[in-house]
């Protein structure tokens, strides 16, 4: 309906009166027949039935004029009924039913109907006009009678006595004192007629009151009624809309007030009629909407009862006649083109059809129509041509006043239910295309992501299928299915994994692995599912490349369709949102804070059963299903409406204009999807200036559109304040983004005029990937040099993870903007991960500014090599990239550690490493120097700072001269596992020759203090000895040391072989000293007890020590022995019997008291056994000895046996000798039995 639109010619029309108008051919019948119930004396309660609008008034009226001097009228069309909270507590509480008050007001209308001069005998004195020709009357008659009174007294001639000069007009006097008289009173009256306060009457602003102790009004105030009759001489009361108050009961007061009056003897003659207007519904109790007069809470009514009470209206009446109507909603759509057809129109005949079926009301329909040309008159204007409005619509708006008055009093305020509906439709529209933009989105991203989405949208069906194939198999085999787990390609996985998109992934992309197994916990239970059977069971053949293709068209489908949802909502009529199902609100939108008051003020309440509403269901619980409802669904009613209630004066603008000033501009509220033409953009903001572009209410896309495609100075007006990001500014540029807008000039505007602008379009507006990467490349593409954006951590993170994707980095040959780019990511510190994928310019300028990750491939890129990543081709190439590396040499060298040497050239070792000790990184400068080339090696320390003198040694990277090692020595002191490496990797030390002889021996005795746990002796001693020592070293000056060190030595003839040397080496264990012993060619020259230190044993057992050291100690064995070891005798023994070695008697002896071995002791005791020996001493030898040996020299008659050996043999002879035994003989088992002398 809001495409069609005419502009009629205007005729001046005359308006149809609203009053009552009798119909001659639909009334006669009615009047004639309650003027014949008139003529029955009997009758006198006479009801005229039938609802609103059938022509009761008509009737009425025309009886009145007939009977014109018998006819009261009461109408009480303007009674309320009264708010207990409006009740004063004075006023008895019987005077607040509904009853009562209606009583009160027909008792007050009918006392006001008689002037108190036609009533002298009522008790109130009724306020009336001043009636002249009577007060004059009344004047002159009080005049002669006062006049009287004073010739009666003399007043008149004391009068005269004290005023004698007006003695001279005599008689005339009394005629003077008459006028005097009359006047006063006639002014008296008049000043004070109606100001004497007449209490509990007043007529307009008259008051009767009820006493406490009277039941109503009527028995109260009887006798004023019986008075009024008496006097008035009226017999015809007409009650008119007495029962607008579904009050029953007042009936049956009126009956009885009428049956009183006629009970009177005074109206004998002439009978009381009471003739009333009522409907039939108000003594139907299902009907009645107030309740009833005696109680406050609802009574549930039986049915019979029920009946009996619609039936006991015949009990009120003495005769009720029926009034049939003659509008209906079937006969009013005649009736409303009959009316229609008094004026030209182009009023569609859907709408009268309309009308006629909701509004069958004639008088309404006049007071329609009558409206209705009022406003066509005013509207229809041509400086409102351009609002392009028609009749049907006025029409329809012309239904809804006069049906809703009161809502179409809110309309110019913005609070109508009609402004409810419109607010609503257009935020079911934004929220709708919200939704619908989000849903486009995901879409868009599943179609990008395929692979993985048609993967992620089967792997919950798939698995429940197959979950229950495999239970029905378990059940078949009486397996319980949980107790065990599936095998599939090598992986394990629980029966509710086979749901999870991780089992899907590995199922479809190993499609070699043809089984699916479950083996059972602790038993060897195993089902196998084949791949060709799971595709039976799946009806599917598990190829994702069908899937990807089947869900590529339904993405693009639905796309499609999405798209063709936003078209429609951009450009949809209320009615088109009715009667669209498919679009819905969340309940949750509906409650929130944006429309809260729009729902409240409706009182539109939401059914919580019902997750979603239609906009058809809105606009129900707003307008309910009635004519109003009726009108917005056909279209009558629509976002025009208010164009319908008023006149505009001003400029003509279109009527989509007008009403977005009036729905927007004016209570600022924005609509970012309303669409317009170019016209009405530019009515818009003609009529409400440049400056309003900058208000909320004006954030719309066309409009903005426009902007940015025809005026760019007023888009600017926007644009800064849309730059300020509000949350108006962000759900207004959210709407714009999401649909096919100037988002690129939108953009570039921005990127011109905030520092925000990458904040709000990585963080602050949802995009999906595709269009957040263009419209921040645009951005990157128009950065302006003057400002210093804004960058946090997410838009640092975006700019890094995606700068290969954005085409401005890969393509601009613009050094400008590639020296803007260059600074946004420096001051970004961004640094991206391969220079290659840039433009040379955008390359070039990342690499002088460092903004580029230290890798491989970067290296590459920025020093122009393949191969060689090296410090010093870098320092030779650029120093800025030399000293970006050395700032960040850590990850450099993680970088090139295995790639390429870290210094290539000699000519830059010293530069580089002097280099990187000033960063302070010890770590650091070892891995340099450690991945440095081979040929990096330094001559002179001196050349280098002292700092750096242990790392160089420690990867042996300068010479081993003796000047270096020395001032090596001299610098760092003590030798150091560095140092060491160094002398590790040298096999002499060169270039001794200017050294003295004590330089040397120092240097000497410094290499000879290194860790032999790194630095082999022999290679120690080879270093020593490449410096040609004329001089023994001092062995004092060395460090007492385990191992070869001190044999090499002696060997090498670096030390002096002496007893000093020997004694320095005591504090070793026996090991070096034997090895010292076997080194020494003068051992056994001075050898002594002293220096052996209990090794006495070690030396004669020691297989490595030479003969000429131990024949010493048996040549020298008393001196050996004085503070022995039994050990250091056993080994004596045991070398003096193996080398033939005679040791001297006493040692022999002290060998037997140690109880050496008494073999040994014999065969050394045997070069002894002459007839000389010392008996004594061989009988104390002898003692000490095991076996038998002690019982040679005893007395008794035993017979010892001892071994039979040549050395016992001679023995013997020598005890035989000395007559110690008599005789002896040899015996078995290799004995020899001796025989003793008894004496």
């Amino acid at each position: 309906m809001e495409e069609k639109a005419q502009q009629p010619v205007q005729e001046d029309f005359t308006l149809t009166p609203l009053t009552p108008e009798f119909n001659e051919g639909n009334h006669r019948s009615y009047v004639k027949r309650i003027n014949s119930a008139l003529e029955e004396p009997k009758i006198r309660n006479i009801a005229l039935s039938g609802t609103y609008g059938v022509g009761k008034s008509s009737i009425l009226q025309k009886i009145a004029e007939e009977h014109e001097k018998d006819v009261v009228e009461i109408s009480l069309s303007t009674l309320a009924p009264a708010a207990p909270e409006e009740v004063d507590e004075s006023i008895p509480k019987q005077a607040s039913t509904t009853t009562n008050r209606i009583q009160h007001e027909i008792v007050k209308q009918l006392l006001y109907r008689v002037e108190s001069h036609n009533a002298p005998r009522s008790r109130f004195n009724r306020i009336e006009r001043f009636n002249c020709k009577r007060e004059h009357s009344i004047a002159a008659l009080s005049g002669i009678v006062l006049t009287l009174l004073f010739l009666l007294m003399e007043w008149t001639a004391k009068i005269i006595s004290i005023h004698e000069s007006i003695a001279a007009l005599g008689a005339w006097i009394h005629v003077i004192v008459f006028f005097l008289l009359a006047s006063c009173t006639f002014m008296a009256r008049y000043l004070f007629q109606g100001r004497v306060n007449i209490s509990q009457l007043s007529t307009g602003n008259t008051a009767i009151s009820l006493d406490e102790k009277s039941v109503s009004y009527f028995d109260q105030y009887l006798d004023e009624i019986v008075y009024f009759f008496e006097v008035s001489e009226k017999s015809i009361v007409i009650f008119e809309d007495i029962d607008r108050f579904e009050d029953s009961y007042i009936f049956e007061t009126l009956r009885s007030l009428n049956t009183l009056l006629n009970n009177a003897p005074q109206f004998e003659s002439k009978p009381i009629r009471f003739i009333y207007a009522i409907k039939d519904s108000i003594f139907d109790p299902s009907a009645q909407n107030s309740l009833n007069k005696k109680t406050k809470e609802e009574v549930t009514i039986p049915p019979e009862e029920t009946e009996i009470q619609r039936a006991n209206r015949t009990k009120f009446f003495d005769l009720i006649i029926p009034v049939v109507p003659f509008i209906t909603h079937r006969s009013a759509r005649d009736l409303v083109t009959k009316l229609l057809s008094e004026i030209s129109h182009d009023i569609d005949k859907e709408l009268i059809s309309i009308a006629a079926r909701y509004v069958p009301d004639m008088r309404l329909l006049r007071n329609v129509l009558n409206e209705f040309i009022v406003f066509r008159e005013k509207i229809f204007t041509d400086n409102d041509k351009k609002l392009n409005l028609n009749e049907s619509e006025l029409f329809s708006m012309m239904l809804y006043k006069s049906t809703h008055l009161s809502d179409f009093e809110l309309i110019r305020l913005g609070k109508s239910k009609l402004d409810k509906i419109y607010y609503l439709s257009r935020e079911f529209v934004n929220e709708n295309t919200d939704t619908i933009n989000k849903e486009i989105r995901t879409s868009t991203l599943n179609l990008t992501n395929l692979s993985e989405h048609s993967i992620k949208k089967r792997c919950l069906d798939f698995g429940e299928r197959l979950i229950a194939h495999i239970e029905r198999t378990a059940r078949a085999t009486s397996f319980h299915i949980d107790n065990g787990v599936f095998s599939f390609a090598s992986k394990q996985y629980k029966l509710t994994e086979l749901t999870g998109i991780n089992f899907w992934n590995e199922f479809i992309s190993n499609q070699d692995v043809q089984e699916l197994s479950w083996n059972q916990y602790h038993y060897n239970n195993t089902l196998t599912f084949y791949r060709s059977d799971l595709k039976d069971v799946l009806n599917n053949n598990l190829d994702p490349c069908d899937w990807k293709e089947v869900d590529s068209k339904k993405l693009k489908t639905d796309i499609s369709q999405k798209k063709a949802k936003l078209e429609f909502l951009r450009s949809a009529t209320i009615r088109n949102l009715i009667n669209e199902p498919q679009l819905n609100l969340d309940n949750n939108f509906l409650r929130s804070a944006a429309i809260q008051d729009l729902i409240r003020e409706s009182k539109l309440t939401l059914d919580d059963n019902k997750p979603n509403q239609t906009f058809d269901s809105i606009t129900r619980q707003i307008v309910s299903d009635g004519l109003a409802y009726q009108l917005i669904i056909s279209g009558y009613l629509n976002r025009n409406f208010t164009l319908y209630t008023s006149t505009f004066h001003g400029k003509a603008i279109s009527a989509n204009a007008q009403n977005f000033i009036i729905h927007n501009v004016e209570p600022n509220i924005m609509d970012e999807q309303l669409v317009f033409e170019e016209r009405d953009i530019k009515s818009i903001i003609s009529e409400c200036g440049e400056q309003a572009l900058s208000e909320p209410c004006l954030y719309n896309i066309s409009i903005l559109n426009y902007l940015l495609n025809f005026d760019s100075v007023k888009s600017d007006i926007m644009i800064q304040s849309l730059i300020q990001f509000g949350d108006e500014e962000l759900l207004f540029l959210q709407a714009y983004l999401n649909g096919e807008n100037q988002h690129t000039n939108l953009i570039k505007k921005f990127t011109l005029k905030t520092v925000e602008i990458l904040e709000f379009l990585v963080n602050q507006v949802e995009l999906n990937d595709e269009l957040r990467l263009s419209l921040v490349n645009t951005a990157l593409e128009h950065l302006n040099s003057e400002l210093e954006y804004n960058l946090d951590d997410t838009v640092s993170e975006y700019l890094q993870a995606n700068y290969a994707e954005l085409p401005t980095l890969i393509n601009t040959t613009n050094k400008d903007q590639a020296e803007n780019i260059t600074k946004l990511y420096g001051n970004a510190v961004i640094r991206v991960s391969k220079l290659q994928s840039l433009s040379e310019k955008i390359r070039n300028a990342f690499i002088a500014k460092d903004l580029y990750e230290i890798n491989v491939d970067n290296l590459k890129t920025a020093l122009g090599s393949e191969t060689n990543l090296a410090l010093d081709v870098a320092l030779e190439k650029d120093e800025e990239i030399y000293h970006y590396l050395l700032r960040n040499l850590g990850k450099y060298l993680q970088a090139v550690i295995n790639t390429s040497k870290t210094i290539s050239s000699n000519e830059y070792f010293i530069r580089v490493v002097e280099d990187v000790l000033a960063l302070k990184n010890t770590r650091d400068l070892d891995n340099v120097v450690m991945h440095a080339s081979g040929d990096c090696i330094i001559e002179d320390l001196h050349q280098v700072e002292k700092d750096t003198w242990q790392c160089l040694a420690e990867f042996n990277r300068f010479t081993p001269t003796f000047d270096n090692i020395s001032h090596y020595r001299s610098t760092v002191g003590e030798i150091d596992e560095y140092i060491e490496k160094v002398l590790i990797e040298s096999d002499v030390i060169t270039e001794y020759e200017l050294a003295t002889e004590d330089e040397k021996e120092k240097l000497a005795v410094y290499i000879l203090h290194a860790n032999g746990d790194f630095l082999t002796s022999g290679h120690i001693v080879q270093l020593v000895d490449s410096l040609n020592l004329t001089n023994y070293i001092d062995a004092r000056r060395l460090p007492v040391e385990k191992g070869e060190l001190f044999p090499l030595l002696l060997k090498s003839n670096l030390i002096e072989d002496s007893a000093d040397t020997y004694e320095h080496l005591l504090a070793t264990g026996w090991p070096t000293r034997e090895r010292y012993i076997e080194a020494s060619n003068k051992f056994h020259g001075y050898i002594t007890p002293e220096l052996l230190q209990g090794n006495l044993a070690a030396v004669l057992a020691s297989g490595k020590i030479g003969l000429d050291t131990k024949v010493s100690i048996i040549e020298r064995a008393e001196e050996f022995t004085v503070d022995c070891s039994k050990n250091d005798l056993i080994e004596l023994a045991q070398f003096a019997i193996n080398q033939d070695k005679k040791l001297p008697i006493d040692v022999i002896e002290k060998m037997a008291i140690d109880e050496v071995e008494t073999k040994n002791v014999i065969l050394l005791l045997s070069p002894h056994l002459t007839p000389s020996i010392n008996a004594e001493q061989l009988f104390r030898i002898l003692e000490r000895l095991k076996g038998d040996y002690p019982k040679l020299i005893s007395k008794g008659t035993d017979r010892p046996e001892i071994p039979n050996t040549l050395e016992d043999h001679k023995l013997v002879k020598v005890l035989e000798t000395l007559q110690i035994i008599s005789s002896f003989k040899e015996v078995a088992d290799g004995f020899i039995k001796i025989f003793k002398k008894h004496k």
